[in-house]
């Protein structure tokens, strides 16, 4: 049975979804946020923002709201929190590009409880509860059963400013593009990550994103079956940079092992976990 909070997630998502439809086409204000031209915001993104939040607020008053535009709302320290981002994929959005998406999740006592993935010109609803399972239009999903990068199609996120890395995002993105059957940036985390849960993509992969563009789309992964690494950690909100690895799982050290000079944390974790998995087999077989 789906929690009330992962029943509001689907609404606000739709209500802001609405707001997308309604204006797609016809802006008339785009706007830098900052230095870099990439990081823009449209009149839709606080229109469709705006709905949401009303739509959380309405029906659980003693939340706090963090939202890309509006910041916090409420004590960030609040039993339930919520990570809203009205339009992800905001360049493609106003450019005419019918990829982005509404993203809702709703923390609670800091854990990732339910989340909502949402684009309103696919009519695509992917939605997950903590421990319940992850669906899309009320069908399960699962990611893809590749077992080889050379089996899997791929996606990423850059980081949006030029910075002394970005030539090793390229050189990543370049080799991860001939080790598989394609790396495609695709412009939306969020929507990365809902097609990783779904099967569409096996992997992707993600530097200097925002909490509210990963938060709903690390659980659909984790409940679809997925492995996660991230460094985001949940807690006393502000404007920090998050990286993010996920995948289908039995390609998650593969793909690692391409992005030591990247993710270098990821990397160790990868390598971590497989030999604990490793140590353990053997301690059965030999049992």
């Amino acid at each position: 049975m789906l929690a009330p909070y992962l029943i509001t997630a689907i609404r606000a998502a739709h209500e802001g979804g609405k707001i997308l439809r309604d204006f797609y086409g016809r802006l008339d204000r785009v706007q830098r946020k900052d230095s870099s031209f990439r990081e823009v915001v449209s009149e839709v993104d606080l229109l469709s923002e705006r709905k949401i939040m009303e739509a959380v607020q309405k029906a659980h008053p003693q939340s706090a709201v963090w939202s890309e535009e509006a910041g916090m709302i409420g004590s960030p320290s609040a039993n339930v929190l919520w990570i809203i981002d009205p339009v992800d994929g905001t360049v493609n959005y106003v450019n005419g590009i019918p990829f982005c998406a509404v993203s809702v999740a709703c923390l609670v006592s800091g854990q990732l409880f339910a989340g909502v993935v949402h684009n309103p010109f696919t009519r695509e609803y992917f939605y997950a509860q903590q421990g319940l399972g992850v669906w899309l239009n009320e069908t399960p999903i699962r990611v893809s059963g590749a077992r080889l990068l050379a089996e899997a199609l791929l996606s990423c996120a850059f980081s949006s400013k030029s910075n002394s890395e970005r030539d090793q995002e390229y050189l990543a993105f370049g080799r991860l593009n001939d080790l598989s059957r394609g790396c495609l940036r695709t412009g939306s985390a969020a929507m990365n990550l809902a097609y990783v849960a779904c099967g569409k993509f096996s992997a992707t992969w993600g530097r200097k994103l925002k909490v509210w563009d990963v938060a709903a789309g690390l659980l659909l992964v984790t409940e679809a079956g997925g492995c996660v690494w991230t460094d985001a950690h949940f807690r006393a909100p502000d404007l920090f940079a998050t990286s993010c690895i996920a995948s289908n799982g039995p390609i998650h050290q593969e793909l690692c092992n391409q992005l030591p000079q990247l993710l270098p944390a990821a990397t160790a974790s990868a390598q971590g976990s497989a030999a604990a998995g490793a140590s353990l087999s053997a301690g059965r077989r030999s049992g």
